[in-house]
């Protein structure tokens, strides 16, 4: 395990620094990423803590600019499916009690689930593409939702690198190590409220 642990990190370094030396287009690069990983399955948590060890702060609009260009082709590719191939949408499990629920609430339920996904991410998006929801209601929520979710993990990457560097004092690692638990506690409470939402358009479905 720490042998995996630290290929991990000597990989975010390595990338780390190449993103540095290419300047204008490591940023450029890192908005494509993002953009990808909202259509795939690449990971964004590591792509933000990433982009917070690069980038510090600035990691945070470069982030959301490339997840919500991605979340919007996936919501494209989604309206497309249900106009052209509507036997593809799935007619019962969970992808059809997520569907009920967008139907049902609308951008809130948008909202809670893009900041405790249910669904892989980008399976979301396309879910979300599927259902009524409208699309800027859609763009709104969405950038509301993984907000929280980013600032945490580009914080976090941010802190990490400056910690490594000593560029910050431990008793502004503690401080931010207390913010970062206190917005974790708030994403469980979320998580709680979500699974509240679908358990309640499960039992209607039943």
């Amino acid at each position: 395990m720490a042998d995996v642990t630290a290929g991990v990190f000597g990989a975010l370094e390595h990338v780390n620094a190449q993103l540095t030396l290419w300047g204008g287009w490591g940023v450029a690069a890192t908005l494509l990423l993002f953009a990808l990983a909202a259509v795939s399955v690449i990971p964004r948590p590591a792509l933000c803590v990433l982009a917070g060890a690069t980038y510090g702060l600035w990691g945070i609009p470069i982030a959301l600019a490339g997840t919500m260009v991605g979340a919007a082709l996936a919501f494209a590719l989604g309206c497309l499916i249900a106009a052209r191939w509507p036997r593809l949408v799935p007619r019962q499990g969970k992808v059809r009690v997520v569907l009920d629920a967008v139907r049902a609430e609308g951008w809130r339920i948008v909202a809670l689930m893009r900041m405790v996904p249910v669904l892989p991410s980008s399976l979301t998006s396309l879910v979300f593409g599927v259902s009524a929801v409208a699309f800027i209601p859609y763009c709104l929520a969405t950038g509301v939702g993984i907000m929280p979710g980013i600032v945490l993990e580009v914080v976090l990457g941010a802190t990490a690198a400056g910690g490594a560097r000593g560029d910050i004092a431990g008793w502004k690692l503690a401080f931010i190590g207390v913010g970062l638990a206190a917005g974790v506690a708030g994403l469980v409470l979320v998580a709680r409220r979500v699974r509240q939402k679908l358990h309640q358009h499960l039992k209607a479905a039943g």
